[in-house]
């Protein structure tokens, strides 16, 4: 039965059933359809929505569906990817995409968490990666890559499972464990664990090292749990120590508070019973003691706001019960003591002491209670974190025995295979002396070749076929090809070595050689590649066989046929050449080529056809269109076939086929009559048609981002333009209209507003000046970067008061670009600019320098700086940063509050 289970699918189904639960229980306010457990955080609304999409993709993709289906799948993954990334970027960034309270806007649950409506950000990147994972799945490339990402989410899921079961434990040190919840990590192991059994993976396998390197790599990790946990048990119980110690000091130093109260109040009866002086120096002593010890108490409660009110209330009572008891003192000694007044002092003394006694057992009681919860909470986490040591503790042992077992298995493989290979080694023996002596029955030589050594080792026969008597002391593949190989045979002979040696294929060929005696003989050769472990060609085994009898008996044969093949050949040739020349041109070419019966069957179809076809050749030939592309009569393409097929007329059309599946291609059809019915020669223009709708795309993106910078730069102008206007010519103009107006009220025109109104005047003609030099694009053809940067250091200086210095440290050989030097020159201006609004700098230096390979340009002040960080980016940063890019340069911005900014520039030359 369970073999026949397809575990995917299953979980896949459980994963979509118990997130349609959580929405009932949203939508019904169940909380145990919410959470299971009472007290621990809801599954949230949006994040059941993600699961529920999960497990229907999962579904897709293990089911043999349409098409359209798996590109749902595929839709959904997508979806998932971009889900999760903005919903963690939330959290982590603190902005709000408008996506939290996507369908749900109820507080999650009683148990509360920041964001309504949110998923954590353990879950957001958990959704992304399956989404990734479900777009890599058919990838097996990706297998490994993916394998990780599931074992990352399954271990992160089962942290979320033991923190949120066992409650509290060392586990409370990872602060995002307790943001997700149970429901969410139980669901996350359950699509781990499908898609670990997908049909995708369910054929990798680890090889030994692999595994091993695995299984120990998770133990380390479970064994590094393990001793955080003892850590934090033994700082548990460092902690209820130092708890029992702190108890203990303020129990026993309220008591000392307590008894020096009581003695200094019995010393006052003393004083007023016997008079005694000494009585008074004790009282006094007892009172500076409480006051040193209150103030000691007060120290050690200082962690706890309650009992630090309280010490301040015992504080003040015991300076009201000493100052009365000072007073009482002095009446004493004055002699106005009355019974009537004894009595009222003794009993406020009573109540003082009643009330000071009373704190003193109430700050005992809370650190007794204080010391209870502590001790009850470290106990707890104690407890959960031993239960989860045992977990990791079973896990890890189920490992190492697991690994035991498969170095066991190994172990016992190998010494099979070393049993099994010292039994092959002496039938090999057996074998090669069988096989030497039927090589020598048979004529035939043998040769090894060590291709990492370069041993050889021959037969004697070998040396006997290349016509020595007696074996050749120095042989090599040279000597044979330099001493033997006739001339116009080295070629192919060099060319099947080189193949061979190379470890491509194995070597076969035959030549001619010259043999000592000065006889010409014909040989053959054949050798196979063996491989070390790896991979790598190792050595080459060959044979070599005397043919000479055979290929003179071969040529007085061919010299007999001569005639016969001659005249045969003549008849057949032209057949024959027609033939193969027509059928390999057809079935080579790069373009389809399919004949189509009158009854639109296919006849022929060339390679090129059966690969744009999806279908192979035997699944095509003899079929109809209709019977391989069902409604394909309802299509222009079958019209204009069904026309030429009719008409006997030719024609060429752009088509897009549609493939049973779902998917879609695009074709250049050219239809051409032909006696079996009609010849369709087709041409795949997809990736064409692709690239040109990506490249429109493209297209209009760039002219959309250039439109908006350029609608920026024009505003940000007509900003600065109408800003000089407004606040600084329309000033000096309304200015020269006051006291033109004044000097127009008078008989007598004064001199003095008139020429105060004419400098006004005249301040703003040069006012309007400065800004057009500022606007108009300077030319740097005659004046140079140099001496443009100096007028605009200048003009800012005399406007502004900065003292502007510029350093020269170009290479005066080199020439730069007009446009360059344009580029640099308003990137000075714009942070000049920005220095003179925002920096309140007193100094700025810019520096020019250049490399055989860079111009440079840095501009720096000792304002007050900024943080690049937090700091938004304004347009004309983005100004300054689109003028480098173009020229494939580099900008940085380097500044901190309080430490001025320095702009840095670098351009290839």
């Amino acid at each position: 039965m369970w073999k026949h289970l397809h575990i995917p699918r299953l979980f896949a189904a459980l994963t979509a059933a118990v997130a349609l639960l959580v929405w009932v229980g949203w939508f019904g306010d169940i909380d145990a359809f919410k959470s299971v457990l009472p007290g621990i955080i809801n599954m949230k609304f949006n994040t059941a929505l993600g699961f529920l999409l999960l497990a229907n993709a999962v579904w897709i993709i293990e089911s043999d569906s349409h098409s359209k289906w798996y590109f749902l799948a595929r839709w959904i993954a997508w979806f998932m990817v971009v889900f999760g990334l903005l919903t963690a970027f939330q959290t982590l960034f603190g902005f709000d995409a408008g996506i939290d309270e996507l369908l749900w806007k109820d507080d999650p649950n009683p148990v509360a968490t920041v964001y309504p409506g949110r998923p954590s950000v353990q879950t957001s990147f958990s959704f992304a990666a399956f989404g990734v994972i479900l777009l890599f799945l058919p990838y097996r490339k990706a297998t490994w890559y993916i394998l990780t990402l599931l074992v990352a989410i399954l271990s992160l899921a089962t942290l979320v499972f033991l923190n949120q079961l066992f409650g509290s434990s060392f586990l409370r040190a990872i602060s995002w464990l307790d943001e997700t919840a149970l429901l969410t990590a139980v669901l996350f192991m359950f699509l781990s664990i499908a898609l670990i059994k997908s049909r995708h993976l369910v054929a990798f396998q680890l090889n030994f090292e692999q595994k091993i390197g695995v299984y120990f790599g998770v133990s380390l990790l479970l064994l590094l749990f393990i001793f955080m946990a003892i850590a934090d048990n033994n700082k548990q119980r460092a902690d209820s120590d130092i708890a029992i110690r702190h108890t203990y000091d303020t129990q026993l130093m309220s008591e000392r508070i307590s008894k020096l109260t009581a003695e200094m109040q019995s010393n006052l009866r003393g004083f007023l019973v016997t008079k005694e002086d000494f009585y008074i120096d004790a009282y006094n002593n007892y009172a500076t003691a409480i006051i040193r010890e209150i103030k000691q108490f007060k120290k050690i409660t200082d962690i706890n706001e309650k009992q630090q009110q309280r010490v301040d209330s015992l504080t003040q009572l015991i300076e009201r019960f000493i100052a009365s008891r000072k007073i009482l003192i002095a009446v004493f000694i004055a002699g106005e003591l009355t019974p009537e007044r004894l009595k009222v002092a003794a009993n406020e003394g009573l109540f003082l002491g009643k009330s000071i006694h009373d704190i003193i057992s109430t700050i005992q009681q809370e650190e007794n209670a204080l010391l209870e919860i502590r001790e009850d909470r470290n106990n707890k986490t104690i407890t959960n974190s031993n239960r989860i040591i045992a977990i990791f503790q079973i896990l890890t042992l189920v490992l190492i025995i697991s690994t035991f077992f498969i170095i066991r298995r190994k172990i016992a493989e190998r010494n099979t295979a070393e049993f099994q290979l010292k039994q092959s080694e002496g039938e090999l023996r057996k074998s090669m002396e069988n096989f030497a002596f039927a090589l020598e029955s048979a004529g035939i030589g043998s040769w090894t070749i060590n291709l990492i050594s370069g041993e050889i080792k021959r037969s004697i026969l070998h040396d006997q076929i290349m016509g020595y008597d007696e074996p050749v002391a120095d042989w090599s593949f040279d000597v044979f090809f330099e001493k033997h190989v006739l001339p116009d045979d080295r070629q192919k002979v060099q060319q099947a070595w080189d193949v061979a040696s190379g470890g491509s294929e194995n070597l076969m060929f035959d030549c001619r050689i010259n043999r000592p005696d000065g006889t010409i003989g014909w040989i053959w050769c054949k050798s196979r590649i063996f491989y070390n472990e790896e991979g790598k060609p190792s050595f080459l085994m060959g044979f070599v066989g005397d043919e000479t009898a055979a290929k003179r008996a071969e040529q007085e044969i061919r010299m007999l046929n001569a005639t016969l093949e001659k005249r045969v050949e003549e008849k057949t040739r032209e057949v024959l050449e027609k033939e193969t020349h027509y059928r390999s041109l057809l079935e080579n070419m790069q373009e389809g080529i399919q004949i189509i019966s009158p009854d639109f069957r296919h006849l022929f179809i060339n390679k090129a056809a059966v690969i744009q076809s999806r279908y192979s050749e035997a699944e095509l030939l003899g079929y109809t269109l209709m019977e391989k592309y069902p409604g394909i009569e309802k299509t222009e393409m079958f019209r204009q076939l069904t026309f030429c097929m009719q008409q006997r007329t030719s024609t060429v059309m752009l088509n897009e086929f549609q493939y049973p599946d779902g998917s879609k291609g695009w074709f250049e059809l050219s239809i051409q009559p032909v006696p079996e019915g009609v010849l369709i020669l087709s041409t795949d223009v997809s990736d064409q048609k692709r690239l040109e709708k990506e490249l429109v795309e493209q297209q209009i993106l760039q002219q959309k981002i250039i439109t908006q910078l350029t609608i920026d730069a024009q505003e940000k102008e007509r900003n600065e333009l109408a800003r000089e206007l407004h606040d600084n010519i329309n000033q000096i103009l309304a200015t020269a209209k006051i006291y033109l107006a004044r000097a127009k009220k008078q008989e007598v025109i004064p001199q003095h507003l008139v020429q105060q109104g004419f400098e006004c005047v005249n301040m703003a003609v040069d006012e309007i000046r400065t800004l057009s030099h500022t606007l108009v694009t300077p030319s740097l053809g005659d004046t140079g970067l140099i001496d443009a940067l100096q007028g605009l250091s200048r003009q800012f200086a005399n406007a502004h008061g900065q003292e502007i210095t510029l350093i020269n440290h170009l290479d005066p050989t080199v020439t730069l670009d007009e446009q360059k030097e344009l580029m640099l020159y308003r990137i000075a201006q714009e942070q000049i600019s920005n220095i003179n609004k925002h920096a309140q700098a007193s100094n700025v230096i810019i520096t020019l320098a250049s490399t055989a390979a860079q111009l440079e340009m840095t501009i720096a002040d000792n304002g007050v700086g900024f943080d690049t960080t937090t700091k938004a980016k304004g347009i004309g940063l983005r100004n300054m940063q689109n003028r480098v890019q173009f020229y494939s340069g580099e900008m940085h911005i380097i500044s901190a509050p309080g430490e001025g900014c320095r702009l840095e520039i670098s351009v290839p030359l």
